[in-house]
C-alpha cells in the first residue's frame, strides 16, 4: 500500500491499494472526496480491503504516512453518535461508506464534514449527499481490468 501527499495542504492525495484480484489506484481532493455509484461499483469492497489492511498495519501506516489514524463508518453506525467522534479527532483519514443514509441521518454531522479542515473525509454514497464542496470533489470509480480508479466528471481550475 501506498498513499501520497498534496504538499500544497498535506492532505493524503492518492491511495494505491493492492489486493489479490484488483489494484485500487485512488485519487483524493482536498479535506472532501465524495465517490458516488450504484450498488457492485466497488465503494464496499475498497473501503473493506483498506480496512482490513489497516487493522493489520496501524502503526505502519501512522509511522510511513502520518496520520494519527484512519476511522471507518457504515450504515452499522447509523445510531452512533459519529459527529462526537469525529470532533474528538486531528489528522485522521475518516472512510464512510453509505453516506446518503448516514449523512441524512444526522444534519449537524453534514455541516460539521463540510468544514472540517482537522481531518480528511473519503465519503462513499449512492447519491444524494448535499456537502458544501464544489463538483470537483464528487467522482465516480471506474475498472478497466484488474484496476480500480477514480474519475472526476468536474475538474474547474481555481475550484477548491
Amino acid at each position: 500500500m501506498e498513499m501520497y501527499r498534496n504538499p500544497v495542504d498535506n492532505t493524503i492525495s492518492r491511495i494505491v491499494l493492492p489486493i489479490s484480484t484488483v489494484v485500487f489506484d485512488m485519487e483524493l481532493r482536498g479535506f472532501i472526496t465524495v465517490v458516488e455509484g450504484w450498488s457492485g461499483t466497488g465503494k464496499t469492497f475498497f473501503l473493506n480491503s483498506l480496512k482490513s489492511f489497516y487493522m493489520n498495519n496501524k502503526n505502519m501506516i501512522r509511522q510511513k504516512f502520518g496520520l494519527q489514524g484512519i476511522l471507518f463508518y457504515d450504515f452499522n453506525d447509523i445510531d452512533k453518535d459519529i459527529l462526537f467522534a469525529v470532533k474528538r479527532v486531528k489528522s485522521y483519514l475518516i472512510l464512510i461508506d453509505n453516506a446518503d443514509m448516514l449523512l441524512a441521518a444526522d444534519p449537524k454531522l453534514l455541516k460539521y464534514i463540510s468544514h472540517d479542515t482537522n481531518n480528511q473525509y473519503f465519503i462513499m454514497s449512492r447519491g444524494g449527499v448535499a456537502l458544501a464542496v464544489t463538483p470537483n470533489h464528487y467522482c465516480e470509480l471506474v475498472r478497466e481490468d484488474k484496476k480500480i480508479t477514480t474519475r472526476y466528471n468536474c475538474s474547474v481550475e481555481g475550484w477548491m
